[in-house]
């Protein structure tokens, strides 16, 4: 993603997104469906609830480069603009 903080808006929003492509690759895999693709929709999950935030100003940032990094990664496997 960006080496600045992430709103915490912008975060969730794309969480969601990725969590749709991913709901879609389910759906077009049928039984075929992977383990990465379950594993990856369960961090969708539980990142959307469960990220650290920190209040500067009006604004709630993203603080933790780790999780806003493998978010990056899930944005590209799934080709999420």
């Amino acid at each position: 993603m960006s080496e600045q903080p992430l709103t915490l808006d912008y975060f969730t929003g794309r969480v969601d997104q990725v969590r749709k492509a991913i709901e879609k690759a389910i759906e077009e895999a049928g039984a075929y469906g992977s383990d990465q693709l379950m594993t990856d929709l369960e961090w969708t999950q539980y990142v959307h609830d469960h990220v650290h935030v920190t209040d500067e100003g009006d604004n709630r940032l993203v603080d933790d480069p780790k999780t806003t990094s493998h978010l990056g990664e899930l944005v590209e496997r799934y080709r999420v603009h």
